[in-house]
């Protein structure tokens, strides 16, 4: 029964972490899998707990966003500390050449 009613949230497409029950209830109280549930109190309660679920979920959602952000910040760190890198390779050769010339000369 809890579990026909959840499957009803879910297929109600425009549920989300700020819907509301009053609003809801009215959208789907001629769906009998809403009628099935024979406490008022109790659909509420299953209600609110998906919403949480909901905002939950967002909520992770958001910290993965996040350090999948900061992931790709270190990662363009590192690239950038590798041209970095290279960049000073390259001028201490070129130094070292234009050295070994100027003894040459």
């Amino acid at each position: 029964m809890k579990s026909d009613f959840i499957q009803l949230l879910k297929e109600t497409s425009d549920i989300d972490r700020h819907s509301r029950w009053s609003e809801t209830k009215r959208k789907i109280d001629s769906d009998p899998r809403y009628k099935a549930v024979d406490s008022s109190s109790r659909r509420e309660d299953w209600f609110k707990d998906y919403v949480r679920k909901l905002e939950d979920k967002r909520d992770k959602e958001r910290d993965r966003e996040k350090e999948r952000d900061r992931e790709k910040e270190k990662e363009e760190v590192r690239q950038w500390i590798d041209r970095e890198k290279e960049k000073e390779e390259v001028r201490q050769r070129r130094d070292r050449e234009m050295e070994k010339e100027g003894v040459k000369q």
